[in-house]
């Protein structure tokens, strides 16, 4: 049994941080961080309010709200679903989301200009503004379709704008570069969501049984994670087999390699990151699900990675910041605050869900926290 260490009032001071960021008068919408914000973190909405709303189903704080006021907090998310021109059917479309790719500021016009000039010279990928934006908006109507399905709702409107045929879903992947499997895998694990959640028994059967042969593809035997190619760099390695571990946890499908994965990752030197950080446990903890191979040495890692989580935890706040000793500035391309030495809600529901995957794997159950499906 090992037991985690956390520190004086830790989750009442997680809470009071929760509550801060509340804005004024308005329930359900929260702000990113409280200090350093530019006007686009005051004024998104959506994305925070699914970040806080999987806070509140982690920690148990969703069990203590009223069914009236959990409807309230899901009608408004699902208040984000509209059609808008060029755009998939019934989306979740925040606003200020929208108007930043419509009118874009001249320094995110110029950085486009010169990427589409090196594209013809094939030295960068180039994704013009319009992709830029429907890459943002599948993966803004992905992320609310996930949490409030995550706590036993649906949404109001039919999302049905995803590959549904085998021929389908064979094309969209395999226009990715899966030589980089963060996003390559992050729009394989948009259809998974999608279909668990969007189809009919019959239709999800099928399209879990595509998926999942497209996954026996692209496999590596080596490292046991997900690319074609040569071996990405460590940091998109292990990233991207989260990305696509993400996606097989919606169809309930078993990872092909998961001690081959264990050994990579047990190698790695954990980076300083929320995402990075998250990333690596999640792999390891899908992984350890699976097997109880170096079960002890997976805890006896998590628990250093566990030190270095709260080295980004401000005590006299409740919170945690994204980097270390600095918040979250960009949100799906905006930029979001001024990355002040402070928390914000992005690290903090990162490293908490680290936290709850620890807790859990190490037998500590300190805390009883939910695992969330991202």
């Amino acid at each position: 049994m090992n037991k985690l260490n956390f520190p004086t009032h830790f989750q009442d001071n997680l809470h009071s941080f929760i509550e801060s960021l509340q804005k004024e008068d308005e329930n359900f919408l929260y702000f990113p961080t409280n200090i350093g914000l530019t006007q686009d973190g005051k004024n998104l909405s959506l994305g925070f309010s699914t970040y806080v709303l999987k806070l509140f189903y982690m920690t148990g704080l969703w069990d203590d709200l009223s069914k009236p006021v959990r409807d309230k907090w899901i009608e408004n998310i699902n208040s984000y679903q509209k059609n808008h021109q060029n755009l998939p059917i019934n989306s979740y479309i925040d606003q200020t989301l929208l108007n930043f790719y419509k009118k874009p500021p001249i320094s995110k016009k110029i950085k486009n200009s010169i990427k589409k000039q090196l594209s013809f010279l094939s030295t960068v990928n180039y994704y013009s503004l319009d992709v830029q934006l429907l890459n943002a908006i599948r993966a803004e109507t992905k992320q609310a379709i996930s949490t409030i399905h995550q706590v036993g709702y649906k949404n109001t409107k039919p999302y049905l704008e995803f590959p549904k045929s085998e021929s389908e879903i064979i094309s969209f992947l395999e226009s990715f570069d899966w030589s980089k499997p963060w996003d390559a895998g992050a729009n394989f694990s948009s259809i998974c969501v999608f279909s668990n959640t969007q189809l009919p028994a019959n239709e999800y059967q099928n399209n879990k049984e595509v998926l999942y042969k497209f996954t026996s593809k692209i496999v590596d035997k080596e490292t046991g994670s997900y690319f074609i190619g040569k071996t990405p760099s460590e940091t998109e390695l292990i990233n991207g087999a989260m990305k696509v571990i993400t996606g097989m946890d919606w169809l309930n499908v078993p990872i092909h390699e998961p001690e081959k994965l264990i050994d990579y990752c047990l190698g790695v030197v954990p980076k300083n990151e929320g995402c990075d950080i998250v990333d690596l446990v999640y792999v390891l903890f899908k992984c350890s699900e699976q097997t109880n191979y170096k079960k002890n040495e997976i805890i006896l890692y998590m628990i250093d990675i566990y030190k270095l989580i709260f080295d980004h935890y401000f005590k006299d706040y409740g919170g945690f910041s994204y980097y270390l000793n600095k918040s979250q500035m960009y949100y799906s391309g905006l930029i979001i605050s001024e990355g002040k030495s402070t928390p914000d809600i992005h690290g903090t529901l990162l490293l908490c869900w680290a936290i709850s995957m620890i807790d859990k794997i190490s037998e500590s159950n300190n805390l009883g926290w939910n695992i969330i499906k991202p």
